[in-house]
């Protein structure tokens, strides 16, 4: 084997998506998007329990206790944000989605999707710097919420 063949024999390269979001660092830092629980490269997202859950598993918590230890997974997740999603969710379960890419060794939020059980939005907020996180968020809705009338 040649020494270039040794070389490549460790961890295989993750395929990456072919996305056009708009901003080349999230496209080449993407390979793949998806609804539900996710933890990948510009990805991250949880089911969370609704404010009224009080029972997870057989046990018994007080009202909010679920949904905030849900929340409490984004350690990055605005108070404002953060707020909203509780009122947003008191009687009904739903999915938050955080989009971000790495510029240098900056993490970049690019925004934030919520969605019900179903899929179907609820709120979005965008809170990256520029433009282009509009453009990002606008593009991944097409992916997480499959029942979406835009979806191409």
């Amino acid at each position: 084997m040649s020494r270039k063949t040794i070389l490549n024999l460790g961890y295989p390269k993750q395929k990456k998506m072919n996305i056009t979001t708009g901003c080349q660092a999230f496209d080449r830092q993407t390979s793949q998007i998806h609804w539900g629980n996710a933890n990948e490269q510009t990805q991250y997202s949880r089911y969370i329990d609704a404010w009224i859950q009080r029972d997870k598993y057989g046990t018994f918590h007080e009202p909010g206790y679920l949904l905030n230890e849900d929340l409490d997974t984004f350690t990055d997740l605005p108070p404002q944000i953060r707020e909203e999603v509780t009122q947003l969710l008191k009687d009904r379960d739903g999915i938050l989605y955080k989009f971000f890419h790495r510029s240098g060794h900056k993490i970049i939020v690019d925004g934030w999707i919520l969605t019900d059980g179903m899929f179907r939005p609820i709120k979005t907020w965008v809170t990256g710097p520029t433009a282009k996180s509009r453009g990002i968020i606008e593009t991944v809705q097409k992916y997480i919420m499959p029942n979406n009338k835009n979806e191409s």
